[in-house]
């Protein structure tokens, strides 16, 4: 039941998280694609105003205790190694490089231009500044909202007449 859960809320936080970085849905593996040299700077430079490698951390540290949760078995210097690892990938611009296509499928140069005009407004600036406690805040909603559908969908399960695993 544990790994659902999570499975569930990782999948809604994430749909909610890049909902809300201005609708960045396009998710997978980026694909080859070239995108130029200045578009590519005004997008890095956008995802820094929207504090986008901030709100990656925070996903890290909100996920990382629940997944060890669900393996006690595992050392915590294993943990501390994944840890590092994946929080690399975020400052490294690892992450960055990965969203960047995304970002250029999804807008045009001048479009990037004016979402970095409008997140170095004051309402930009207080939106950015407010991304981090909507994403934690979205990050448990949608952690009890998954649990909610998996319990409705085990009840109508069960009402069918269909054995459920709780594990």
């Amino acid at each position: 039941m544990k790994k659902t859960t999570i499975s569930v809320a990782i999948a809604v936080m994430l749909s909610c998280q890049l909902s809300v970085t201005a609708n960045a849905q396009n998710q997978g593996s980026p694909s080859v694609e070239t995108v130029s040299p200045a578009k590519a700077k005004a997008i890095r430079r956008l995802l820094e105003l929207m504090g986008t490698e901030k709100l990656a951390q925070q996903i890290l540290s909100q996920l990382l205790p629940m997944i060890k949760r669900s393996a006690p078995q595992v050392p915590d210097s294993v943990w501390a190694d994944i840890e590092n690892e994946f929080s690399s990938d975020v400052t490294s611009g690892k992450l960055m490089e990965v969203i960047i296509p995304i970002y250029s499928r999804q807008f045009s140069e001048e479009d990037v231009k004016g979402l970095i005009a409008f997140y170095e407004s004051p309402l930009g600036k207080k939106m950015a500044a407010a991304l981090p406690k909507i994403a934690s805040e979205s990050f448990t909603a949608g952690q009890q909202w998954g649990f909610d559908v998996l319990e409705r969908i085990r009840g109508r399960l069960k009402e069918k007449g269909y054995s459920v695993s709780t594990d």
